[in-house]
């Protein structure tokens, strides 16, 4: 897998040396998002194939969905100290779904699909190339 930033969950592959990111990652991303101005785009490759993202504001969208008892153990803690909220943000949820808090209890709003990889899968455009 190449990631362009190295960040958001990715890995840096060394051997690639072009502009980051390829022009082609960004101009499929602005075309999967109908948009004629750049933004901050992450891409990868999965089975022989590259993918894009958007990183959007906080790039949580091209994380590796966390699935970690850690992960389950901080939004648990949110809701303990924030009983009632109707969204845990980004800053403490980076798993493949979106959460709220009954009272204190954790709950899932939306869960989005993953592919093979761990990765939102429609959050990943394949780039045509």
């Amino acid at each position: 897998m190449v990631n362009a930033n190295g960040g958001e969950g990715g890995i840096n592959d060394n051997r690639y040396t072009g502009k980051e990111p390829p022009d082609a990652v960004v101009n499929a991303m602005m075309e999967a998002l109908h948009t004629k101005s750049g933004g901050s785009y992450t891409w990868r490759c999965m089975g022989g194939e590259v993918y894009g993202c958007s990183l959007g504001a906080s790039g949580r969208a091209c994380r590796i969905a966390e699935t970690s008892e850690q992960q389950i153990s901080a939004i648990a803690q949110f809701c303990a100290t924030n009983p009632d909220s109707t969204f845990v943000p980004n800053a403490v949820n980076y798993s493949a779904s979106d959460w709220s808090c009954n009272g204190n209890v954790p709950v899932i709003v939306t869960s989005y699909l993953v592919d093979e990889n761990g990765y939102i899968k429609d959050n990943w455009v394949k780039v045509e190339h």
